[in-house]
């Protein structure tokens, strides 16, 4: 029982770990495209 609890605790931790990560590269991806884009029509 107390396996199962912390295989399923893991489970969550991973899934909340890859959430952020997904969340702070899409942002940092959408700033860097936001950031050329606007240095693009600046010229």
């Amino acid at each position: 029982m107390l396996q199962k609890l912390a295989k399923t605790m893991n489970n969550k931790l991973l899934l909340v770990a890859a959430i952020l990560t997904i969340s702070v590269g899409g942002g940092t991806i959408f700033g860097i495209a936001e950031k050329t884009f606007s240095d693009s029509c600046a010229w």
